[in-house]
């Protein structure tokens, strides 16, 4: 029970406190987390005609997961592959080599 009640106040007033106070500060923060928080803001939720294929990288394990979608869009190519980020290292990563069908940041925990 006690589990529950913490989490309730997590979700409904530290998050929404502390997204509030990210978009107030914003523009004193560095780029790369001011694009963080653009890249979230009022995100387009993808859909897709069937169930994807989820990966989520960070910027270093997409260079892993480059030969793994390759292989397995050659495997099922009408099976959409769907490639979350969180860092936007990780955006320009995946943006400029990747063949997925649909590049999103995960959103904030």
């Amino acid at each position: 029970m006690f589990d529950f009640l913490l989490f309730q106040i997590y979700r409904w007033l530290i998050l929404p406190f502390a997204v509030a106070i990210l978009n107030l500060i914003e523009t004193w923060l560095p780029p790369k987390i001011q694009q963080m928080i653009d890249d979230r803001k009022g995100p387009q939720i993808p859909s897709f005609s069937s169930r994807p294929i989820w990966i989520h990288a960070a910027s270093g394990e997409i260079e892993y997961a480059k030969s793994v979608i390759r292989e397995l869009k050659n495997l099922f190519p009408s099976v959409p592959i769907l490639v979350t980020y969180f860092s936007p290292s990780a955006l320009k990563l995946i943006k400029n080599s990747v063949d997925a069908d649909q590049v999103f940041p995960l959103p904030w925990d």
